[in-house]
Parts: C-alpha cells; sequence; structure tokens
C-alpha cells in the first residue's frame, strides 16, 4: 500500500477547480460574490453587529484589465514582420468562408469586447485582518 502524499491547498484546488466553483465562468463568479457575503456576514456576527456589506462588480475590458495589473501594452513598431502570419489568417478565412463556416468572423468580432473580466470588491463592517499579516497568511495556506 502505497503512503499518502500531502498537497498544499493550491495545488489541490488547481486540480480540482469544480470542487471550489471555479470550473466555469459563471460559477466563478458566483463563488466569489458568496464567498465575500459570506466572510462578511460571519465577521459582523463575530463582533456582534448587524451587518453593512457594500459589494461591487464591474466588468473590466482588456485595456483596463492591464491598465488595473500594471501591464504596458505597446504597439509594434515593423508590421512587416507579422507579414506571413497574416498570410496564414487570410488563408484561414478564405477557407472558412468557402466552406459556409462563419467560425473564424464570429470569434474575431466577439474578441477584446466581452473579456469575462471582473474586478469584485467588498467592504463590510466586521473584524478583519490586519493588512501587514494578510501577505503572510496567504503564504502560509498556499504553500501547505
Amino acid at each position: 500500500m502505497a503512503g499518502l502524499k500531502s498537497k498544499s491547498p493550491a495545488e489541490f484546488f488547481a486540480e480540482n477547480q469544480n470542487i471550489a466553483g471555479f470550473d466555469n465562468p459563471g460559477k466563478s463568479l458566483y463563488t466569489t460574490v458568496r464567498e465575500f457575503v459570506e466572510n462578511s456576514l460571519d465577521a459582523a456576527e463575530s463582533i456582534g453587529v448587524l451587518p453593512d456589506v457594500e459589494l461591487n462588480i464591474e466588468q473590466l475590458d482588456q485595456s483596463s484589465f492591464n491598465k488595473l495589473r500594471g501591464y504596458a501594452s505597446t504597439k509594434r513598431k515593423d508590421l512587416n514582420l507579422y507579414h506571413g502570419s497574416s498570410k496564414k489568417r487570410k488563408i484561414k478565412e478564405g477557407v472558412s468562408q468557402a466552406t459556409g463556416s462563419k467560425k473564424g468572423k464570429e470569434r474575431s468580432s466577439k474578441e477584446g469586447k466581452n473579456t469575462g473580466i471582473f474586478r469584485v470588491t467588498c467592504r463590510d463592517n466586521g473584524v478583519g485582518m490586519p493588512h501587514e499579516k494578510i501577505p503572510r497568511m496567504l503564504g502560509i495556506v498556499l504553500s501547505r
């Protein structure tokens, strides 16, 4: 009989996203909101006050998300470097048009507009964790 292997919570949930509720975008947003609200209610209850919870959900486009995380996008300096890849793309589009398939066009028209990236923030009046302890606590949870 083989011995049991211990996994960190991060490893376990990365392999079993469905258990945590993060196996698709809709469930991920629902799980995030539910966890925020449950934690806010528990934090207020632990100090014996009525909860006051403010939850904001904001959908971000790709450029807003990149700006938020400090990623600066740049324009390509020499478009001729990418000339070969655009020929391949045109050939693929031509094939899909010839066969009557519109999938290639639909994907490109939706790209960038509906990214599925949301910024969820929650403020409450419950007892919280001191900010300076958050990195250490996350490190403990994710590394064990």
